[in-house]
């Protein structure tokens, strides 16, 4: 499982590095206000540290990340196809994968709060 969440992990890297790449260059995302990519860039960097740490609280917090990632990119994916016909692929990507990783991070500290029940082992 440790290796999934590194790669979890880097996916985050890489969408921060993306929001960096669209505050120098805005013509490379969708229109989005550059303190938007800003915050979101170093909020990419902290789930991607969170995702490897798993601390305490952070599948809480990460809960709520997605649940405005749904409401956010899911409003805009919707607006994007009613009026344009056309899928914004980057909120496909997220309206996919933030609940994914939500259910790994459940199962994970599931996990830890029953290891001892389960003999220390983890998959």
């Amino acid at each position: 499982m440790r290796v999934v969440f590194i790669v979890i992990a880097a996916a985050f890297g890489l969408a921060a590095l993306f929001h960096v790449a669209a505050l120098v260059a805005p013509a490379i995302a969708e229109p989005s206000p550059p303190w938007r990519h800003a915050l979101f860039a170093a909020t990419n960097v902290a789930v991607a540290i969170g995702v490897l740490r798993r601390p305490r609280l952070f599948v809480v917090a990460f809960a709520l990340l997605t649940a405005q990632q749904l409401v956010s990119h899911g409003a805009y994916a919707w607006g994007l196809w009613m009026s344009e016909r056309r899928i914004d692929w980057a909120s496909a990507v997220v309206l996919v994968a933030m609940p994914a990783v939500l259910a790994l991070l459940v199962y994970d500290a599931r996990w830890k709060r029953a290891g001892s029940t389960l003999q220390g082992r983890r998959p």
